[in-house]
């Protein structure tokens, strides 16, 4: 899958504007600028590595995750690790690539995805990935952003190399991590609760991406059905909702492609190859498919 991963740039006044970095043919990391507006109304500028260019590290198909964490963008992804000559990889690796290249981690080769959740203020951050080649020993880990130190997390029902969505409830103050394992399945990091989450005609190796909205007090999860739709559930006090609606206006997904989604001006915005893409690279960000979803 095309990995996409997307953050507003605060250095920008009224967040008018998005970075969007995804991966590039060439396995390197690329960036496009997207309004964060509800009108197309800044610069669209992109950026990538070209066919004459090295290549990179960043594994495709895979995904990665994008906040802002004190005050910097930070981008991870799940890349290849140096090898000697001749050596064969036995393991992935999770690396943080911008705003520079470290290794956080590393997984079983089965595993591509990776997430990040943050606090509203951008201080406190983790990332999570899920390692383990069987069932019985898969496990999220987690990663402090600040002292590096890795913890694992014990789920149920986990679905080989799951997908991953996370999301920050400003409210209660905790952490929520969103996988596959037969259908949606939310874990709360603090609780260690596990709860499912109405969704019967998701996708194998569904996109999904989520985010919270302190103003409705309500949890947004964005994902792919069968029919490659958008659907969008929401979670308030109460519970998750009966059921996914389709998001309106959203064309059909890429079976390749990742989903990401960011919050501003009252909106989220989502991003994401459309199924009609008839492109052998991304070479403009009209590339993208732009949906805005307002926060109600």
């Amino acid at each position: 899958m095309a990995a996409l991963a997307a953050v507003v740039n605060k250095a920008i006044a009224d967040d008018k504007s998005i970075q969007l970095f995804f991966n590039t043919g060439k396995a390197q990391l690329g960036l496009a600028l997207q309004s964060g507006t509800s009108t197309d109304d800044q610069p669209n500028n992109i950026w990538e590595s070209g066919d004459d260019d090295y290549n990179g590290y960043i594994l495709n198909p895979s995904s990665m995750a994008a906040v802002n964490y004190r005050g910097l963008n930070y981008v991870a992804a799940v890349t290849m690790p140096k090898l000697d000559n001749g050596a064969t990889q036995t393991l992935n690796q999770i690396s943080l690539v911008s705003p520079i290249y470290q290794k956080l981690s590393s997984t079983s080769l089965e595993n591509t995805n990776v997430a990040i959740c943050v606090t509203p203020d951008g201080n406190d951050g983790w990332l999570y990935h899920l390692s383990g080649q069987s069932a019985d020993d898969r496990v999220l880990k987690e990663l402090d952003l600040a002292t590096l130190k890795t913890q694992n997390n014990t789920i149920q029902n986990v679905a080989p190399n799951a997908s991953l969505a996370t999301f920050y409830d400003a409210d209660q103050k905790k952490r929520h991590v969103i996988y596959e394992g037969g259908g949606l399945i939310e874990f709360i990091i603090e609780d260690k609760q596990l709860f499912n989450i109405p969704s019967p005609t998701i996708a194998k190796n569904p996109a999904v991406a989520a985010t919270y909205s302190a103003s409705t007090k309500r949890a947004y999860l964005y994902y792919s059905d069968q029919d490659y739709s958008i659907l969008r559930i929401t979670k308030d006090q109460y519970g998750w909702a009966a059921a996914g609606t389709p998001v309106a206006n959203a064309p059909k997904i890429a079976e390749f492609s990742k989903i990401t989604v960011v919050p501003a001006n009252g909106i989220n915005h989502l991003f994401y190859i459309p199924k009609d893409f008839g492109g052998a690279r991304i070479a403009a960000s009209s590339d993208f498919k732009h949906v805005r979803d307002l926060i109600n």
